[in-house]
């Protein structure tokens, strides 16, 4: 018997990209499971992004278009109430599928295990454009190196927004509010359902680091300000344990990505530490502003 899924894609600007992205999930091996549609909900998209997702000619795809600027987390909302699927895979619009057994893969766990409600797959920095890219591409490495060794890569940091999977038991009982994370969110909500996240590391998605120290503040602002927000959800106590990195392997990665790029860790310290020193408001998924330069085009011959 089939696994039905469906894959879900919340779209806002995104005409660099959208098209590359739909070819890219077409051309996806089918292993188990049949993909129901692939949905892309054009936030109040103000560019071409609607048009391009209408040149791509498939019954599976299906465009809903917001008049206006909903934000992120409402907008997934809005993909959870037009899914029925079994299983749910909710994907960035500026990513591309590294290969073409990505979503056979972020589903896989899935499907072999009900207690399984999420799952998150590997996101891969695709090749710069700019040297503060590289920068920042680089240090995705020494972080990931890092992550995939907390609690054997059972971790927050592992459940990106760029891809992941749910369970139909899961997705039913997400409402994000619009203050949140929707990422972490989504993990604290899996565990305190008694689901459980796994890490699919061969499930991989390229993606564009930021280009420029004002996209990367931005990034940097959504995550002080969500981690506040998450505690008022969940509690402190179960927060801070969640993000909780232990001291020894947060030395071992770190020295490590020294010794082999010594000047692009120093440089993504500097620029870390720039971008937390700036002032910083509370913001919902309306507001936070879009890093531009990771729309930038993907391609998967990088």
């Amino acid at each position: 018997m089939n696994i039905h899924v469906t894959i879900g894609i919340p779209a806002y600007n995104e005409e660099t990209n959208i098209a590359a992205l739909l070819i890219g999930l077409l051309a996806q091996r089918i292993e188990g499971f049949v993909i129901d549609k692939i949905l892309v909900i054009s936030d109040g998209s103000t560019d071409r992004t609607t048009e391009f997702v209408k040149l791509i000619s498939d019954p599976r795809i299906e465009l809903v278009e917001h008049a206006k600027r909903e934000g992120l987390n409402r907008t997934q909302n809005d993909i959870i109430v037009r899914t029925k699927s079994d299983i749910l895979v909710i994907m960035n619009a500026d990513v591309l599928p590294a290969d073409d057994k990505c979503i056979a893969e972020i589903v896989k766990p899935i499907m072999r295990d009900a207690s399984v409600g999420l799952v998150g797959g590997n996101v891969v920095s695709a090749p710069p454009n700019t040297f503060f890219e590289s920068v920042i591409g680089s240090s995705h490495w020494f972080k990931q190196s890092l992550y995939e060794n907390i609690n054997h890569s059972e971790t927050v940091y592992l459940c990106h927004g760029r891809i992941r999977a749910f369970s139909r038991d899961l997705y039913t009982r997400l409402v994000w509010p619009d203050s949140v994370p929707e990422d972490s969110y989504s993990y604290l909500l899996c565990k305190d359902a008694g689901y459980k996240f796994l890490y699919q590391k061969n499930a991989r998605v390229l993606f564009r680091a930021p280009q420029t120290l004002i996209d990367h503040a931005r990034q940097s602002q959504r995550f002080v300000d969500g981690n506040k927000q998450l505690r008022a959800h969940f509690g402190t106590k179960k927060v801070k344990r969640a993000f909780h990195i232990p001291a020894w392997l947060f030395v071992k990665a770190f020295m490590k990505f020294s010794l082999r790029r010594p000047v692009h860790m120093a440089l993504y310290c500097l620029s870390t530490l720039t971008a937390r020193l700036a002032p910083f408001k509370a913001l919902n998924s309306r507001q936070w502003e879009i890093s531009e330069t990771t729309k930038s085009l993907l391609s998967k011959a990088e």
